[in-house]
């Protein structure tokens, strides 16, 4: 089972952002803040959904950019279906439009995010949103190396295979990672963004031990707060579904050991003053 946060993080949160930023720790040696969001399914306001009305796009803005600022965002990713299940073109665009100012290192490209085909893909490509796929091709990286703090941290994006994509060939994701491990590039940490099944993502542990350090999306259970576990070692996390909450994960490395991470999730509240160039954008529609 997923292990599921607590309702203390809204009072945490809104905390942090009263705190000046002097008075926030930022990132120490040998440590990296990464922060992650998944499965937007389209989104571009909150909906209101009880218990935990949270989300939106424009105070998602707010929340990154206060993170940011404080030292505690070194990476932002995310893993994927941040578009909506089924087609609103307009709305999807406009998804596309806000995501490519979030400020996102890398984002993973999901089973909702193929449904118009790789042409639409093109169109987010042109909107610089930094998408990776790994084992279907769409023309953007298969992966991505970041480099910060005097470290290398590999992204690999996977989706499960999907019927009627024009133009795109699928590669299974055991192949596909399998492919980017040969290639013999060097790396700190190994970042799974994963749109596959539980059951794919621990295929992918058992048949590459000791490669993988985190998976992020882990399967198909959803979680309004976001969530975690650990399998043989590799950390699976979620964050809070419909960007209700964000996953924050710092990771900590050492001469001697694997790296070791602590994770928290933020909340997205609706408390807070919404990002006015996110928002003017919205209007705008």
């Amino acid at each position: 089972m997923i292990r599921l946060i607590s309702n203390k993080i809204s009072i945490a949160f809104i905390l942090l952002l009263a705190l000046p930023l002097n008075l926030l720790a930022g990132p120490k040696d040998n440590q990296i803040i990464l922060i992650f969001s998944g499965d937007n399914n389209g989104l571009v306001e909150s909906c209101n959904c009880p218990p935990e009305p949270w989300g939106g796009l424009a105070y998602r803005k707010t929340v990154i950019d206060s993170l940011k600022r404080s030292g505690q965002c070194d990476i932002l990713a995310d893993y994927g279906n941040f578009l909506s299940s089924y087609k609103q073109e307009k709305s999807d665009l406009l998804v596309g439009r806000i995501y490519s100012i979030l400020g996102y290192d890398v984002v993973n490209t999901g089973k909702n995010d193929f449904l118009y085909g790789i042409e639409f893909l093109r169109k987010l490509r042109d909107y610089n949103i930094p998408l990776i796929s790994s084992n279907i091709k769409t023309g953007s990286p298969g992966s991505k190396i970041i480099k910060i703090n005097g470290k290398k941290i590999l992204f690999a994006g996977l989706c499960g295979k999907l019927k009627n994509i024009p133009d795109s060939k699928f590669t299974s994701p055991v192949s596909a990672l399998r492919e980017i491990l040969q290639k013999g590039k060097e790396y700190d940490c190994l970042i799974i963004l994963s749109c596959l099944s539980e059951d794919e993502n621990r295929n992918l542990v058992d048949k590459f031990p000791g490669k993988i350090n985190i998976i992020l999306g882990s399967g198909s259970e959803e979680s309004i707060r976001g969530g975690y576990r650990y399998y043989k070692k590799v950390l699976f996390a979620i964050a809070g579904t419909e960007g209700r909450t964000l996953g924050k994960i710092e990771i900590k490395f050492s001469m001697k050991q694997k790296p070791e991470y602590s994770i928290s999730f933020i909340p997205v509240p609706l408390n807070i003053e919404p990002d006015p160039d996110v928002e003017k954008l919205i209007k705008s529609e």
